[in-house]
């Protein structure tokens, strides 16, 4: 029998006791199997759910019986509100969402494993890159270099044609680009009056864009247009913000809890433009889930307006960003989760903006010129694609999230 097959299934007062081939046991409560009944009296075609009105302890939770069928497979249940008509439950439906007898924390310790794969691979010698051609000529090769995305935080794109729009044409591979206030797309190079320091030839420190939005793009793309030898510096920076942010919870857990919790000013407030732009938003810099692991992070130092909050948390914040910012700009955090590297006319960064600092060391270029193109993806529109994709390459991915912490709102 296959490891998800149910071997033995027992109702009891506390919920349905199932016992799978590979000798795992698992508890499922009555009100959560009720609630994820699939029938055609509790669920739509459309596949939205018809009641959510049942209570822990209702007669309605009550099992007249329960059995195990097709070798396996298949585990019914006949709910006393269902007059003893049979539901059916998938053993391998039962055994991805299994949720007791540890299943949720051998979930979190496999994340923890497979998290620090920046670490586990030199910055140095480790850059994931997909090329133009493989990804543009078949569904595996779209899944190449999404897959390696998620579960990196970035992937480069090599020999991509130098022709403006292109960055467009590969982004809606995935999707439609999130409209910003810069554009559908956008180009970074120096300019006599820049609207934003990104189109000046200073250095960028590492940070997130459009942290002032609501909901900052999950994914972004930058095409190097134009890189001529002429131009001294330049060269870009990505940097694990995920997990430097572990790292400072195990070094700092008061100044974590500051930064996890007391809201920071993030603003756009610059009407001197044709567009004019007045956006301010507060949140925390660190987000968490219910079991304390870091979910994204919002750091972008240049955007950073004037702090509101109780009196008694400012210098305690300070204090928190003081830490976190020498943490983060610590050698040893950039040999660990670190990459500096020089773009070439071609190439083509797509990175997580809710994971990976982006950035660039300051340039001259009395003697040549530095053109990047860039657009964004909204966080669902790629999870969306992600997952999709996860089921046509027959790929095991979770329905919740992905292997690793996309930097969403969700407990992923």
């Amino acid at each position: 029998a296959a490891p998800a097959a149910v071997a033995s299934v027992e109702a009891g007062e506390d919920g349905l006791h199932v016992r799978f081939a590979d000798g795992a046991e698992h508890r499922f409560d009555a009100c959560w199997l009720r609630d994820n009944c699939k029938c055609e009296r509790c669920m739509s075609q459309s596949g939205q759910k018809h009641d959510r009105t049942i209570l822990p302890g209702s007669r309605a939770l009550d099992m007249l019986n329960c059995e195990v069928l097709d070798d396996g497979e298949t585990v019914t249940i006949a709910w006393r509100d269902h007059h003893g008509e049979e539901v059916e439950y998938e053993a391998s439906w039962l055994r991805r969402f299994a949720y007791s007898h540890g299943a949720i924390e051998d979930e979190q310790a496999s994340r923890a494993a497979s998290f620090y794969h920046a670490e586990r691979t030199s910055s140095k010698t480790f850059l994931p890159e997909v090329n133009f051609a493989d990804v543009m000529a078949s569904d595996a090769g779209v899944w190449d270099w999404v897959s390696r995305l998620e579960k990196d935080g970035f992937c480069m794109i090599r020999e991509t044609p130098v022709e403006e729009g292109t960055v467009k044409k590969v982004a809606n591979l995935v999707g439609s680009c999130s409209h910003a206030i810069y554009g559908e797309t956008f180009d970074v190079k120096a300019t006599p009056k820049p609207i934003n320091i990104a189109y000046s030839d200073k250095a960028l420190e590492p940070h997130m864009d459009l942290a002032y939005y609501e909901s900052p793009p999950g994914v972004q793309f930058l095409h190097c247009l134009r890189f001529d030898e002429g131009v001294k510096g330049g060269d870009s920076t990505l940097i694990d913000a995920h997990a430097v942010a572990e790292e400072f919870k195990l070094r700092h857990p008061e100044h974590f809890h500051i930064l996890s919790t007391v809201p920071a000013t993030f603003q756009k407030d610059h009407v001197d433009r044709e567009f004019p732009v007045r956006m301010f938003y507060q949140r925390p810099h660190i987000h968490t889930n219910y079991l304390g692991e870091v979910t994204a992070c919002f750091w972008a130092p240049p955007f950073e307006g004037p702090l509101r909050v109780r009196e008694d948390f400012v210098e305690p914040y300070y204090r928190a960003y003081h830490a976190f910012r020498t943490l983060l700009m610590s050698k040893e955090m950039w040999d660990k989760y670190g990459f500096l590297f020089r773009l070439r006319p071609g190439d083509l960064i797509t990175f997580n903006n809710r994971r990976m600092l982006h950035g660039r060391n300051a340039f001259t270029s009395e003697t040549g010129a530095r053109h990047l193109q860039g657009c964004y993806l909204d966080a669902d529109t790629f999870l969306n694609k992600f997952r999709v994709m996860s089921t046509t390459m027959s790929q095991d991915v979770d329905i919740l999230g992905c292997d690793e912490r996309f930097g969403t709102s969700s407990h992923r």
